[in-house]
């Protein structure tokens, strides 16, 4: 039944810049995400600005402004406002009602991270560890609350409708795989991060509107548009982080010089001194062992306190994850080394007079730089490619170093190896670690006196880099749909026209005369005026116990309201008025 319906609403259009195919039917553009990010909740707060009913009841209204707190107590949910609790049962739902052209439509949570408005309806539920909140939003209201924060408002137009396009369709899809469950997604990076409408994001909530509808296909069925903050310089299959056998044929991977380039894409290093006197004795407790058993095998000592590591030659990374991609999970050293030998074993083959060991010299960088045309101090586009490594130079005679109470220290003439595991040495050894899991690539630099290793990735590398496509809109002028191109190399664009979701209208209340305020006491010194200023004259702002959203409400403020600020603290405004006293959000107050 569902690739019968998708086949009915797709025609296919492939990227084509500025356009993609239209769907000849409405779509149900609703979308439920589970607030996971509140966590196990006993009690929150709600300040609705807008009206609600309770499970669609004219007959039990919320009004515009009104605060109430959700409470929980052995299975039980509780409605508290205003000195009077009413039992909900263990679930209900809270019903936007229609609102006035240009109003505000949705509510404030006392828990969420940001005060923001949560523009839909909720459903209630008493779990077993707390309060459970799903809500229930338009698609395009949703990315309002995730574009900017799975990106940054300040990044470029176009790199912002690449993101659009991307969560939409990944939320789509979610939507389409979750009907039979309780939710399509939640408000972490689970799924997306999801933080409420904040309408000074004008920037990614223009790049929602210039793509509404906007979403990717592959062989007619939605795709799953995975993006992460840094792919590292290369982009990921799917299957490899996840596994399983999808067709995931709109994805594949390729270098990408974009996420390469962009100074803010993250990077991990260590610089290894190739001259053994200042070898790192991390490296050194991890190559003596390695190092005492083949030197043993050769015939000289294999105790750890009779070698020593002149000089480091060079490093290659070997051994990939998966094949063709850069997560290397060894490094091979190749090192200059000697061994002590005792006075009485001197014998015949070690000349008698002593010569210091080689100092370290200048080694070519190209020959090891596993992709060095992508790691280099400047910022110009190249293209990646892995040289050859060199043959190993041939030894030179044996040497006598440092003779000290009738010992010596031969050069051994052959070049010994030793290794370093990638992800279960270096990465948690040496501070490398960018992941949780082992998503990292490695690059091995050779320059005059040292060798750099790099470790870059920040999230998994499947699909589009964040990072990737903030560099191909601000330096080279990339649209949208030559960003998703890149990245999603087989997906193709349709646009889609959401249905309508209807609004129930219910009748206003009589009006009730407006409050009127108790004039304010006398300024201390120190203090000033200032007056509520909100976007609506309906709304109303929260005054909260203590200077953060998280606070407990004890009281609300009519716009254009005077009050006395005491003191400004980190975004906040300690403040009192004749009969109320504490902390409201700066960014809701001008002072007079």
């Amino acid at each position: 039944m569902r690739k019968k319906l998708l086949a009915l609403m797709m025609v296919v259009l492939l990227f084509l810049p500025g356009g993609s195919a239209e769907s000849p039917e409405a779509v149900d553009g609703t979308l439920r995400v589970y607030l996971l990010s509140l966590g196990n909740i006993g009690t929150i707060d709600f300040t609705l600005d807008g009206v609600y009913t309770v499970n669609g009841s004219d007959s039990f209204r919320l009004d515009r402004g009104v605060t109430f707190t959700l409470a929980q107590a052995n299975g039980t949910i509780y409605l508290i406002s205003g000195g009077l609790t009413i039992q909900m049962g263990q679930s209900f739902r809270l019903t936007r009602t229609q609102a006035e052209a240009g109003e505000s439509n949705g509510a404030y949570l006392s828990k969420t991270e940001r005060d923001t408005l949560y523009c839909g309806d909720f459903e209630i539920r008493a779990g077993a560890n707390g309060l459970e909140i799903i809500l229930i939003i338009d698609i395009e209201e949703y990315l309002y609350g995730v574009v900017p924060y799975e990106m940054s408002d300040s990044f470029p137009l176009e790199a912002l409708k690449a993101q659009a396009v991307a969560a939409r369709t990944y939320a789509y899809r979610s939507k389409i795989s979750s009907a039979g469950d309780a939710y399509d997604v939640v408000d972490t990076t689970q799924d997306q991060v999801f933080k409420g409408y904040d309408p000074s994001f004008t920037n990614a909530i223009q790049a929602v509107d210039e793509t509404r509808g906007v979403m990717g296909t592959y062989k007619g069925e939605y795709v799953m548009c995975w993006y992460s903050a840094s792919n590292g310089g290369q982009t990921l299959l799917p299957q490899y982080i996840w596994g399983g056998d999808g067709d995931y044929g709109y994805v594949d991977i390729r270098d990408d010089p974009y996420d390469l380039e962009n100074p803010q894409s993250v990077v991990k290093t260590l610089i290894i001194a190739t001259d053994g006197a200042q070898l790192d004795e991390r490296l050194r407790a991890i190559f003596l062992p390695q190092l005492s058993e083949q030197l043993a095998a050769m015939g000289y000592s294999g105790e750890e306190g009779d070698i020593q590591i002149v000089r480091v030659l060079r490093a290659e990374a070997l051994d990939p994850l998966y094949e063709g991609t850069r997560m290397y999970t060894r490094l091979r050293f190749s090192l200059e080394v000697a061994s002590r030998i005792p006075a009485a074993e001197n014998t015949a083959g070690v000349p008698p007079e002593s010569s210091p060991a080689p100092s370290p010299s200048a080694t070519p960088a190209s020959a090891l730089d596993l992709f060095s045309s992508f790691f280099h101090t400047g910022n110009a586009t190249a293209t990646a490619a892995v040289p050859t490594p060199t043959a190993s130079p041939v030894p030179s005679p044996a040497a006598t170093v440092a003779p000290a109470s009738g010992e010596q220290w031969v050069t051994v003439p052959q070049e010994l190896t030793a290794d370093v595991m990638v992800y279960s040495q270096l990465k948690e050894d040496f501070d490398m670690a960018i992941n949780g899991g082992d998503y990292e690539l490695v690059s091995v630099i050779q320059e005059s006196d040292a060798i750099r290793i790099e470790m870059r990735r920040f999230g998994h590398g499947v699909g589009m880099s964040q990072r990737g496509a903030q560099w191909m809109a601000a330096q080279y002028g990339m649209a949208y749909t030559d960003i998703l191109r890149f990245y999603y190399p087989g997906m193709e664009l349709v646009t889609v026209t959401w249905a309508e979701t209807a609004l129930n209208a219910i009748e206003p209340l009589p009006l009730a005369p407006e409050p009127t305020q108790v004039p304010l006491p006398a300024l201390e010194s120190g203090e000033a005026y200032a007056r509520v200023n909100l976007s609506s004259r309906n709304s109303t702002l929260n005054v909260r116990a203590e200077p953060h959203t998280d606070a407990a409400i004890v009281g609300t403020l009519a716009h254009g309201w005077r009050l006395i600020v005491v003191k400004t603290l980190d975004g906040w405004a300690q403040i009192r008025t004749a009969d109320l006293s504490g902390y409201v959000s700066l960014d809701y107050i001008q002072f007079e």
